[in-house]
């Protein structure tokens, strides 16, 4: 019972007709408006209407925002958003 008072001061609890409260548990990366989904180098490469290598190349020269997981570069698809966002206020 401790547990449902706590959800409901955070407003993160919904109150049945019956008493039953049910929790809406959701993780920080939830809350955030902005939903986590990468893409690959190929993905991107196809999107830009470049080679591969152009954009590894991009990517050397830090021009393209990237990472590697697993030694594979990954893309985030909103910081590629503003990227494209910041060549059309050039």
């Amino acid at each position: 019972m401790q547990n449902a008072r706590f959800f409901q001061e955070r407003g993160d609890c919904t109150q049945h007709g019956d008493g039953i409260g049910v929790a809406q548990i959701t993780s920080p990366m939830e809350n955030n408006m902005d939903p986590l989904r990468f893409l690959t180098l190929k993905e991107v490469a196809d999107m830009l209407r470049k080679s591969s290598r152009s954009v590894q190349h991009m990517i050397e020269r830090k021009e393209l925002p990237a990472f590697k997981v697993s030694g594979q570069w990954r893309f985030r698809e909103s910081e590629l958003a503003k990227w494209l966002e910041g060549l059309n206020e050039r």
